[in-house]
């Protein structure tokens, strides 16, 4: 009787224990840190639990990391290593040195690692060993493929061992290879949905992404522990993200109320004073963080970070070089600090960095890459004319350099009297004839193929036409919209919210060209349907956190409502004064609101009514009750056609057109009326194309037919002028530059011709014949008979019995007697 009572004694003191070991878990998983701690200490002198001491102790160091106690934890640790030698407790002794900033001990214990792994790998290890080799195989420099290909071997032979699948989308996260870490962080959760690293881990990729699904994600973890550091850091950065500070401090101040030490929160912490211009207070907070690590130049690093995600590269660059100054051997800093090179067009400096991050790190994609670009950029011609400095193919050159300064040359003229600004020289513009250079030159991985051009202050990058698909961009609209961002980007010394650069480029685009700017696309119904009307705080996330490529393209259009809004209402002068404020260093509303001298309440609901009105066009398509005005519009036009009368169809696609004139598909009305009189009267097809080249700027082909009725028509000027504008578009097509030069000569505009006809001898040498004679009949109708006669002689020593030139040798012969 004594024996059971005995045994049953014992029974319940081991599930006590066993709940007292599940208690402290409990309360660390839930993000009560301090309570697990008071927790585990007691258990520990108690004596009475049944957890292997091993693990234990290695608890309890990690929960005193968690809180900022490290001296202790690392104590802790090497007592834990000098008796229990497994790759798990050397890992965390390891990351524990290295976040203290004791590198000598660091290099040392990872040495001799490195000595031991062979004979490591020998032994029989459990998974959470194995998965430790592979984390100091990580610490060593290992190359993340080999990495990745290791761990999936090992989630092979223990597939529910979650932790390995976290480990390998940590790997593919740092390679940027998101959709791969996303798969592995969600099979994780697929075992387990309440895995708070793995949510941790997906939310960071989505958001790296620029996947919509990282606020969900984020909620999910918010839901089973408010105060996971990982949650905490990715709100901030989402904040600091859109500007928004004093957001970013409150979720950084909550974590390091459990973690004053937290490295990371007080980069992030001094990155949002600097956004705040709390400069002493940022200085203060860098400083305790490398009075804590003397090797922790992640604070500067972060801060330069954020401060180029907000276009202050001049910033952004002397925080890496800080950062670098503290430890020399941060390569992130160094590859920071050379895109703030790349986009304050320093390339020759930039390259030196990334030769020197190369070497250091050969498996570093975004090196290699811009590496690439680097030499393909010095192949570029560069033309230079006043203000502007070009860098191109030489293809583009012959081709684009002269109209691209022209163009230039009249927006610098326009805006810097506009805009009260002195634009600083040089501003580089670098012209790409293939996409992935462009978009690796301009952010560091290839992709992104919506991106037509970007503006970094002082540089411009964009594609050439040869980079896109034929006749799918107006060359002329991306270069006017990118020099505006040149405009605004400067006159604000770089402080401006993108939402509102991008918002007046939009709009003066338009005032350049109404065909040019952001459409108010059909897609866009279901976002305003599913949104409110946005106010000023809100046009920001449309940019820096969009749901959708939807969403951004929205965002584009909104913000330029906003710039048109606002010029209209309240001035230009209104609106380069809100410029001169925030390039001060005022808020962004706050200046907004001030220049037009009214209060931020009464800008959003004036902007709300005008957008309000703009987006009512969206009410003229079908909806679920059935068809829209603009559909029943283009139902009786169609009708009237059917029916043989071409007047009255051709007055209901107008009124269709006039209901919803962005509508911009194949069969959009204006499209519609110029098939309707293809090959029927004239003037009416002249009409009908003309009407569509004024409203679509990409409208190629119809700018040729256009032109070619005006050349029979006896409308050569006319047809010229029209021909330029197809030339925005695809100005390498040979067709279009010999109509151009048959056009100028046609309206006797020799000097214009004589450029397309030399032109034409470098797009198109099989005719190099005829081309050289008809540029020597333009040089010599122009007056240039010295010239002429140049052109003349070398076309008939390689051609010496080519008639009609001897004939217009002849003829200046005659006309100089």
């Amino acid at each position: 009787m004594h024996i059971r009572l005995l045994a049953l004694f014992s029974l319940l003191l081991l599930l006590a224990a066993t709940a007292q070991a599940q208690d402290y878990r409990a309360l660390w998983s839930r993000g009560e840190y301090a309570l697990a701690l008071e927790e585990i200490e007691r258990v520990i002198d108690a004596g009475d639990s049944d957890v292997r001491a091993s693990v234990l102790y290695s608890d309890y160091a990690d929960v005193l990391f968690a809180v900022g106690r490290v001296d202790e934890a690392i104590a802790l640790s090497e007592n834990i290593v000098s008796n229990y030698p497994l790759p798990s407790h050397i890992v965390r002794l390891l990351r524990f040195y290295h976040y203290r900033g004791r590198r000598e001990e660091y290099r040392e214990l990872l040495d001799l690692l490195g000595r031991q792994m062979d004979r490591l790998r020998t032994y029989r290890l459990d998974e959470e060993e194995q998965l430790a080799l592979g984390q100091l195989m990580e610490m060593q420099g290992e190359d993340p493929q080999v990495l990745l290909a290791y761990y999936e071997r090992l989630i092979g032979e223990y597939p529910s061992y979650e932790p390995l699948r976290v480990a390998a989308g940590d790997v593919a996260l740092t390679r940027r290879s998101f959709d791969v870490a996303a798969r592995h962080y969600g099979l994780a959760l697929e075992r387990d949905e309440n895995n708070q690293e793995a949510l941790a881990g997906l939310a960071e990729a989505y958001r790296e992404s620029g996947d919509p699904r990282v606020g969900p994600t984020l909620e999910r973890l918010r839901a089973l522990n408010s105060h996971h550091p990982r949650l905490r850091l990715l709100g901030a950065e989402r904040w600091l993200d859109l500007g928004e500070a004093g957001q970013a401090l409150a979720e950084l101040d909550s974590l390091l109320a459990i973690n004053e030490r937290h490295t990371r929160a007080l980069a992030l912490k001094g990155a949002g004073l600097f956004l705040q211009d709390e400069h002493r207070a940022m200085e203060a907070v860098q400083r305790q963080a490398v009075d804590f690590n003397p090797y922790a130049s992640e604070v500067f690093r972060v801060a330069g970070r954020v401060a180029s995600r907000h276009y202050r590269f001049e910033q952004g660059q002397a925080f890496q070089r800080r950062a670098l100054a503290l430890d020399a051997e941060d390569h992130a800093a160094r590859l920071y600090l050379a895109f703030d090179l790349l986009r304050l067009g320093e390339d020759d400096a930039a390259r030196a960095e990334l030769e020197t991050v190369f070497a250091a790190n050969a498996y570093s994609v975004q090196a290699y890459n811009l590496l690439g670009v680097a030499d393909a950029l010095r192949q570029f011609k560069t033309v230079r004319r006043g203000l502007f400095e070009l860098q191109m193919p030489e293809r583009e050159e012959k081709v684009l350099a002269v109209p691209m300064l022209d163009l230039l040359d009249e927006a610098a003229a326009l805006y810097q009297e506009r805009y009260a600004i002195e634009l600083a020289k040089p501003v580089r513009v670098q012209v790409f004839d293939v996409h992935d250079e462009f978009i690796v030159r301009s952010v560091g991985l290839p992709g992104s193929a919506g991106h037509l051009g970007i503006c970094f202050g002082k540089l411009v990058t964009m594609d050439s036409p040869r980079a896109r698909d034929w006749g799918s961009m107006n060359w002329q609209q991306v270069l006017w919209h990118e020099f505006v961002h040149v405009v605004t980007l400067q006159k604000t010394h770089n402080r401006m919210p993108r939402w509102l650069s991008e918002g007046i480029s939009v709009y003066e685009e338009t005032r350049r060209d109404t065909s040019w700017g952001q459409r108010l696309s059909p897609d866009f119904k279901e976002v305003v349907a599913a949104d409110q009307l946005p106010g000023v705080r809100d046009l920001g996330r449309y940019f820096m956190q969009p749901r959708s490529a939807q969403h951004l393209l929205y965002g584009y259009y909104v913000a330029g409502e906003f710039a048109r809004f606002y010029s209209e209402h309240y001035g230009y002068a209104a609106l380069e004064q809100s410029l001169a404020k925030i390039g001060a260093g005022m808020a962004t509303e706050e200046a907004l609101a001030t220049a037009a001298g009214v209060q931020l309440s009464a800008l959003d609901t004036a902007y709300r009514a005008h957008l309000k009105g703009e987006l009512a066009r969206l009410d003229y398509l079908a909806d679920e009750e059935g068809d829209g005005a603009f559909a029943l519009a283009l139902a009786a036009a169609d009708s009237a056609l059917a029916a043989g009368d071409s007047a009255r169809a051709e007055a209901a696609y107008l009124a269709a057109h006039a209901l919803y004139p962005d509508y911009a598909a194949a069969d959009a009305p204006l499209r519609r009326i110029a098939k309707m009189y293809e090959g029927g009267p004239p003037d009416k097809y002249r009409a009908a194309l003309q009407r569509v080249v004024a409203w679509d700027p990409q409208a190629h082909a119809e700018c040729m037919e256009l032109a070619a009725l005006l050349i029979e028509q006896g409308r050569a000027e006319e047809a010229a002028a029209v021909l330029a504008r197809a030339a925005q578009v695809i100005p390498f097509h040979v067709p279009l530059v010999a109509a151009r030069a048959r056009a100028l000569d046609r309206a006797s505009a020799w000097e214009d011709a004589a450029e397309q006809w030399r032109l034409l001898l470098y797009l198109d040498p099989a005719r190099s014949a005829q081309h050289q004679l008809r540029l020597g009949r333009a040089l010599y109708a122009q007056g240039e008979v010295v010239a002429a006669r140049r052109e003349v002689l070398s076309l008939l020593e390689k051609t010496p019995r080519y008639r009609a030139a001897q004939q217009l040798l002849l003829e200046m012969a005659a006309g100089s007697n």
